[in-house]
């Protein structure tokens, strides 16, 4: 007998009449809840026995004889407890009602975390992870075993159903992955529940061969079709081939490259994509096979990780001219250039572009004729800038990119003068907290090509004095002419600058002046006071319509003397702090809105936020799982940081 909380009616030994009444109803009439407060009475009684048995005991004389009455005890209070379930209004709540509260309960997590350690899945190191089976898979099918009553609303709640994950196996690498034969009888019923509604659902799959070459094992010999592990396996593409299949919306996969072996499958309604190749595969772009995809004629949002081999472009794998959302890394500039000329929809793209070897002839044909992608409002590249020398831009027109982000790491900030009308003609946000060595000259020259620019968070490692001149209203250049020479970047609301202060610091006490680096010098505080106060108290007596600076971020990058430099820059920024504390406040009539400065150093930083790459934490989401959270929710890379330490 079971008389822990998963213990059934029938293994309480009720007697046969509640049993009846249990089965029969939900809501009791009132002859059957007579009989069951009759039998609640009578267990009541019982118990008060049991329990004045156990008191007059003489201990410890009758010590053994206490043990089965405190059991007899236990199996009276659960027949106690069942009857007066009964008898509780929770058995009258609607379908509908109990439906939300089973939806409210199973909680899917991202598929960022860790994977389960499990016999299937081999431990892969902590760098990476990609998917894991959710924890919270499992609570619908044991929602079912609870009893008829809820057995029956779970199997009525499609929503409990909608997110499946499965693993398959290839034999050995490029082999087609398959499912073993334990698994399959789950998978069927799964999609059974779904096949006769039209509920979207989500699949993801690790479909990667037996084995991980990237831990050095040593490959396992005659593995084949009769090897115990794959007796009675089906290929994966087998099991999809289902009713359920016609309502699939969402699909992630991290597959062996080339070995997906869902060509002749066709998802009708999927319209977001994951998928990806294991980290052991990125050497082997060379390979010019390309993977055997599903059909996906609504597909709308894709995340492809180094599924493209060298030199190449798939044009047929995939329908690039209706993609809006696109997240693809492993690619070089000029099969960059290639794709983007076939995404004439795309809305937001985030790109990991890599070096490519320019003297290699690329195997695919590029057309010059100019296409103009009207919807593209969003840009950010990872790893290196596509607008590298030696691939120019030429004919690519983004009339509406207002955004546009970079995310580098040892390589310069390259950007594409030629082309700079057709491509930033209408950009209004610039991002480059890179992790590099970039001049005041350089950030001056990409300036010089977005006058219309609100919105700007670069770095600076040399030329501050050069660049906060150039920045400061009022101040004329040398050779500046026309309505440029004396106020630049006019409508600059938001400014952010991370620091890096090799060049700019205090001599520690044991340097000799004699010694240091002839280039280092103190830090240009008069400068930065200049620059912000020419922005702020000083736009009303300065012709011309000039936008005030709303926000400024600065940021002083990791260094031994990073405190000294931060306690600095809020001496000199603090007098030109406004009261408004939030973005979006609204001032007093007639009174402007102040600045709202932010200036904060390492000890500031919240969580570890990978400047080189920050879209990596975001590798395996869905783009409506918050493929950008990463870039806009994060207080380290935003010019409208929530929780970074306010200049007041």
């Amino acid at each position: 007998m079971s008389w822990g909380p998963e213990a059934r009616l029938h293994e309480l030994d009720l007697p046969d009449e509640i049993l009846s009444i249990a089965h029969t109803h939900r809501d009791l009439p009132q002859a059957e809840r007579a009989r069951v407060e009759a039998f609640c009475t009578l267990y009541k009684e019982e118990l008060a026995s049991l329990h004045g048995r156990i008191a007059r005991l003489e201990l410890p004389k009758e010590w053994y004889t206490r043990k089965p009455l405190r059991d007899e005890v236990r199996a009276v209070q659960n027949r106690f407890h069942a009857c007066k379930s009964l008898l509780s209004v929770l058995r009258r709540v609607p379908f509908e009602v109990m439906a939300s509260i089973f939806e409210w309960c199973i909680v899917i997590p991202n598929a960022g975390d860790e994977l389960d350690s499990t016999d299937d899945v081999e431990e892969e190191p902590s760098e990476w992870r990609p998917m894991a089976r959710p924890t919270g898979l499992t609570i619908g099918g044991a929602l079912c075993l609870v009893c008829t009553h809820w057995n029956t609303i779970a199997l009525a709640t499609p929503s409990l159903w909608s997110t499946m994950y499965l693993i398959a196996r290839a034999p050995r690498i490029g082999e087609l992955p398959l499912v073993k034969d334990p698994d399959i009888r789950g998978l069927l019923s799964w999609t059974d529940r779904l096949a006769s509604t039209s509920h979207p659902w989500s699949l993801s799959i690790l479909a990667n061969s037996i084995g991980n070459p990237s831990r050095r094992r040593p490959p396992k010999e005659g593995l084949g079709v009769h090897d115990p592990s794959i007796i009675g396996a089906v290929p994966l593409a087998q099991l999809l081939h289902r009713p359920a299949a016609l309502h699939l919306q969402r699909l992630a996969m991290v597959i062996d490259r080339y070995a997906v072996g869902l060509g002749g499958v066709t998802f009708p309604a999927l319209t977001s994509l994951v998928l990806g190749t294991w980290n052991r595969m990125r050497s082997s772009r060379t390979h010019l096979t390309h993977p055997d995809l599903p059909g996906l004629p609504a597909l709308k949002c894709a995340v492809l990780h180094d599924i493209i081999p060298a030199n190449t472009v798939p044009r047929g794998i995939l329908p690039w001219g209706q993609l809006t959302h696109l997240s693809l890394s492993g690619i070089d500039s000029r099969q960059w250039r290639a794709l983007i000329r076939l995404c004439t929809a795309l809305q937001k793209g985030v790109f990991d572009t890599q070096d490519g070897d320019m003297d290699v002839a690329p195997l695919y044909e590029e057309s010059n004729r100019e296409v103009r992608l009207e919807d593209l409002k969003e840009l950010t590249f990872s790893w290196r800038s596509p607008f590298v020398e030696g691939v120019p831009m030429t004919g690519i027109v983004l009339p509406r990119l207002e955004t546009l982000r970079f995310f580098m790491s040892y390589h310069d900030l390259h950007w594409d003068f030629a082309n700079a009308r057709n491509l930033y003609g209408a950009l209004r946000h610039l991002s480059f907290p890179v992790y590099t060595w970039i001049s005041g000259a350089v950030v001056i020259a990409i300036l010089e090509t977005v006058p219309q620019l609100e919105e700007l968070y670069g770095k600076l490692s040399e030329g501050y004095e050069e660049c906060l001149e150039y920045l400061t209203y009022g101040r004329e250049l040398a050779g500046s002419t026309g309505r440029g020479r004396l106020n630049r970047m006019t409508r600059l609301k938001a400014i952010g600058i991370r620091l890096q202060t090799n060049l700019y610091r205090p001599l520690e006490p044991e340097e000799d002046p004699e010694a240091v680096d002839p280039r280092i010098r103190p830090f240009p505080y008069d400068a930065i006071s200049e620059f912000v106060a020419s922005r702020t108290v000083a736009v009303p007596a300065l012709p011309g319509n000039l936008q005030r600076l709303e926000s400024l971020v600065l940021n002083v990058e990791q260094e031994s003397w990073a405190g000294i430099i931060v306690q600095g820059l809020k001496d000199c920024v603090r007098p030109y702090v406004g009261h408004y504390a939030r973005r979006g406040s609204v001032s007093a009539v007639g009174e402007a809105e102040g600045l709202r400065a932010v200036v904060w150093g390492p000890e500031d930083r919240a969580g570890n936020v990978w400047y080189m790459n920050p879209t990596e934490k975001s590798t395996w989401m869905h783009w409506e799982e918050g493929q950008l959270d990463c870039l806009e929710k994060v207080d380290e890379v935003s010019l409208y940081p929530e929780h970074l330490p306010f200049v007041s």
